[in-house]
């Protein structure tokens, strides 16, 4: 016979062991996956990032939607043996099955732009089929994550959430706008000019989406912050202008990062992190461009945020800046606030239902070409 204590203890351990081998051996939650939708996937952005998030341990299935090609995109992506499965959802029509079970939708863009596409052109169209997709999204995908893809983002992310607003499924944490390829190649040209490995670089980024109104943050960059010479040299080099005319002259007019490749990247760390934060990661941690109240002028700025399961949790507002980086803050935002109102003036446009009536900026744009060619033929 044992002593009553020594039953009792071993009692007592028992207990905690089965205790600890529920908590270690417990079955998967509910949001232990992620599923995510394409929207727009026949284009070449959407193959690389299909491509990309097929590879993804993350994600559990992978919706494609699109035209007759993503139906060859889903077999040939079929033959990478990894665990995610891809579905293909063949149609203009078909937004139903592609949205309803989906945690993150990625609107992407039709692309085929050239760099002599204006702006409003390119407003004009994507326009109409952002809003119509905003309104499948209202409909089918209403507590799920909506990520704006299409170019400008400046313009067409105000444009989902003026779209949101009308419905009453409208969340600020859950539409967010990507900025683009533009943190990848920054921080391939940091490291090539400080000879680091860029997968070791990352240079804050503020300000708006585009190229023309991003801010990088070369302050607070790591490994190794850039001095003042080399950040004029560098954000000049990556908006295309002679670092001689820059500040002075700071953003030429239709300038896009056209790399698909880095955009690719970029987009699937995005998704990667939403995912990280879904499943409950305290450290997924991105940059995108969310509604801020910082500055009255525009509402929307791109800054660092923490991603959860309902979206961005917390956003880690703008760092202390030098002096240089305060004056490309202050161009940006000013750039920021114009296509903000270019979002709200196409919303009446799309509203309004009258096609023969263009939206301001555009006759503002074809006034202005107009006037230039009178001055070209009289000179």
């Amino acid at each position: 016979m044992f002593p009553r204590f020594i039953l009792r203890r071993y009692s007592s351990a028992l207990t905690k062991s089965k205790e600890l081998k529920k908590k270690l051996c417990k079955e998967p939650v509910e949001n232990s996956f992620c599923n995510v939708a394409l929207i727009g996937a026949d284009s070449k952005l959407g193959e690389l990032t299909a491509f990309l998030v097929k590879q993804n341990p993350l994600i559990t299935t992978l919706h494609l939607q699109g035209g007759a090609g993503v139906v060859g995109l889903c077999e040939d992506l079929a033959h990478i043996d990894t665990r995610c499965r891809v579905v293909a959802h063949a149609g203009l029509d078909n937004y139903r099955n592609a949205m309803k079970t989906a945690d993150v939708v990625v609107l992407l863009g039709l692309g085929g732009f050239s760099s002599r596409t204006t702006i409003g052109d390119r407003v004009m169209a994507e326009g109409n089929r952002i809003c119509k997709l905003a309104e499948k999204c209202t409909k089918y995908a209403r507590r799920a994550i909506i990520v704006v893809c299409s170019t400008p983002v400046s313009v067409m992310t105000p444009l989902v959430v003026d779209m949101f607003k009308r419905t009453d499924w409208y969340h600020p944490s859950r539409i967010v706008g990507f900025p683009g390829p533009v943190s990848v190649v920054l921080n391939t040209e940091v490291a090539r000019h400080q000879c680091f490995d860029p997968s070791i670089v990352d240079v804050p980024i503020i300000g708006g989406p585009d190229l023309e109104s991003i801010v990088p943050v070369f302050s607070k960059a790591v490994p190794c912050p850039v001095d003042r010479r080399s950040a004029v040299e560098l954000t000049a080099r990556l908006r295309g202008l002679d670092p001689s005319d820059f500040p002075r002259r700071s953003r030429t007019e239709n300038t896009f990062v056209t790399a698909v490749y880095p955009e690719a990247i970029a987009l699937n760390r995005l998704i990667s992190t939403i995912a990280y934060g879904i499943h409950g990661d305290e450290v997924a941690v991105s940059y995108a461009h969310v509604r801020t109240n910082w500055i009255k002028t525009c509402r929307f700025l791109v800054s660092q945020v923490r991603f959860g399961k309902t979206g961005v949790v917390h956003n880690y507002g703008i760092p202390k800046l030098s002096k240089f980086e305060q004056d490309l803050l202050e161009r940006g935002v000013a750039a920021v606030s114009d296509r903000e109102h270019m979002a709200k003036e196409y919303l009446d446009y799309y509203l309004s239902k009258r096609r023969d009536i263009l939206p301001c900026f555009k006759q503002r744009e074809i006034e202005e070409y107009h006037q230039k060619r009178e001055s070209m033929m009289r000179n």
